[in-house]
């Protein structure tokens, strides 16, 4: 069972979620591994371009796959996947960058404002990505929940948008207000974005199914639900 940070840098492919929509389609929620390379790429290169352009920390590209497969490391971020295995061979519906360090210009646009936290490490990033086709289905609330359970059981506090949300992104703007993330302030980069930031303490628990409860590797563990 992880109990601790450490545990899952050590350990971060060993876990694994059975998770399903009210439709009843399930999916396998789990920590990207070596192997994955040739799928990922798939998952990027299926992607519209307007979904491409609101994802900010990295390249959609098959290199940009087979780099992030080829050094898995789960000290500065996790890197969730789930799949469906409809069809002949498994396919990814979704992609989660979960960062337990904060990038360099996260922090300093938050640093830069003011905002210094007691303990920076309880302060992690989120980037999500939902396949077109899963997206306004319920699939990328789900796992938003269930990357956030993660967050808690680390000894995150707060959460913030990696990279922030562009400000013509009114889709993703809504989701993560549902989710529970308020805007901290707006910048310029190449676009114009806002900052958002959850803190765990208030953001809604959600409730899984006896599906999503079917852990088929290392329980995340009771302390979230």
């Amino acid at each position: 069972m992880m109990g601790s940070l450490e545990d899952i840098r050590r350990r971060c492919d060993s876990f694994e979620e059975r998770i399903s929509l009210h439709s009843g389609e399930e999916f396998l929620f789990r920590a990207l591994k070596t192997e994955d390379s040739a799928l990922l790429a798939s998952y990027f290169q299926s992607l519209s371009e307007n979904t491409r352009k609101v994802f900010g920390p990295h390249p959609f590209t098959k290199e940009q796959a087979e780099a992030l497969c080829a050094q898995i490391d789960c000290g500065p971020a996790l890197r969730l996947i789930a799949l469906t295995e409809r069809g002949a061979r498994p396919k990814i519906v979704a992609y989660f960058i979960l960062g337990l360090r904060l990038s360099e210009g996260d922090e300093k646009r938050y640093r830069d404002r003011g905002t210094v936290w007691d303990n920076p490490d309880s302060v992690c990033s989120i980037a999500p990505s939902v396949a077109d086709e899963y997206q306004n289905r319920g699939l990328g609330g789900i796992l938003m929940g269930r990357t956030l359970a993660l967050a808690r059981h680390v000894g995150r506090s707060h959460v913030l948008l990696q990279g922030g949300v562009r400000a013509d992104n009114a889709r993703g703007i809504h989701f993560y207000r549902k989710c529970g993330f308020r805007k901290v302030a707006s910048f310029s980069g190449t676009v114009d974005s806002f900052d958002m930031i959850l803190d765990l303490a208030q953001a809604p628990r959600v409730k899984r199914s006896e599906h999503q409860r079917n852990v088929t590797a290392a329980r995340i563990g009771s302390k979230e639900r």
